[in-house]
Formats: C-alpha cells, structure tokens, sequence
C-alpha cells in the first residue's frame, strides 16, 4: 500500500454497522529490525508499532493511531 491511512479508510466503508476489520501486519522490531528500506522486501512502505510513541523509521505506521480514525472503532485484541 502506498498510503495506508486512505486504504484503511476506504477498507472500513466495507464494513457493515458493528462489523469487525482484522488486521495482520508485522511488527518493526521483529521483522525489520531497525533496517530500511527492508532486507526482506524492497517494495515494503510502511513499517507498524503496536504502542510506541517513536520510531526508529521515518516511514512507520502506529497502528494504534491508525484505527482510531473512524470515531466508533476500537481495538478488541492485539498480539505480537
């Protein structure tokens, strides 16, 4: 995804009144380890956090901020 933030917004107009929107990404610190652009996969845009306030990429993405968006969403699980 080039911008998640729109691609998240548009994703969330699919789902019905109290629907649910499961979300699987790969958390920085475990799977790009401080490195970018990523060792694993060069057309990578974006790395996630789960809680963290900062970054040690300039391109990632706080998940938590993310679904936060729409104003009757909240989070009901997060595992790492």
């Amino acid at each position: 995804m080039i911008d998640a933030k729109r691609s998240l917004s548009a994703w969330w107009t699919l789902i019905k009144p109290s629907g649910h929107l499961i979300l699987i990404v790969s958390d920085e610190d475990l799977y790009g380890q401080g490195i970018w652009p990523s060792l694993f996969n060069w057309d990578h845009k974006h790395t996630f956090t789960l809680k963290q306030s900062k970054s040690w990429n300039p391109v990632s993405l706080n998940i938590e901020n993310l679904v936060k968006q729409p104003l009757n969403s909240k989070i009901i699980s997060v595992k790492i």
